[in-house]
């Protein structure tokens, strides 16, 4: 092979980077390719940490975004407490915006990233379905599942916000099942695993 056929095989619009091995290992690529199955119309929703929303691979399929770059964040994130509330309400959000909780590791931030991420340019796609949209709940965060009270309540919660969104005020009214999201991913482990 000449330098020039690889340099062009090297910078050919659908060539990936070294650093999507992810993609390449699943063959992802082959499903946009060939099916052209991107993930568009789909949208995806991340039960873990949050997520980092100006995060520049995740930024742009977020479901709250508006076309004049402001967000509506109801239907698209909740942060549910530990408590009950009557009436099957889910109680307003702790936050209004979405961000991740893990500071560490920002881990919700990197399952995200691996549903949706898209760089921008062509061979930046680290996430299997880079068009699809993406909603989260920060449903193993400090005071809903990390091991305080309101555990099992916090969580219960963020699995019933997943099954049908509320506006940020968490009440029933509000609720829209159809903006229910059609992917919902857990990505959970513990240092401490008992049985």
């Amino acid at each position: 092979e000449s330098a020039t056929q690889a340099t062009a095989a090297q910078t050919a619009p659908d060539a990936l980077s070294p650093r999507n091995w992810n993609i390449d290992l699943v063959d992802a690529d082959r499903v946009w390719q060939e099916l052209g199955i991107r993930g568009a119309g789909a949208v995806v929703a991340g039960f873990d940490s949050g997520v980092t929303l100006e995060h520049p691979a995740l930024r742009d399929a977020y479901r709250g975004l508006l076309v004049d770059g402001e967000y509506d964040h109801n239907y698209n994130w909740f942060e549910p407490d530990g408590r009950l509330y009557p009436n099957g309400n889910l109680g307003p959000s702790l936050s209004d915006a979405p961000y991740d909780c893990d500071f560490w590791s920002t881990h919700g931030t990197h399952t995200m990233g691996t549903m949706v991420g898209d760089g921008g340019t062509p061979g930046t796609q680290i996430g299997m379905a880079p068009a699809a949209r993406w909603i989260a709940v920060p449903g193993i965060c400090y005071g809903t599942m990390s091991g305080y009270r309101g555990d099992d309540i916090g969580g219960i919660k963020a699995f019933q916000w997943l099954l049908c969104p509320t506006d940020l005020s968490g009440d029933p009214a509000t609720a829209d099942c159809s903006k229910a999201p059609d992917v919902i991913n857990n990505s959970w482990g513990s240092a401490n695993p008992t049985s």
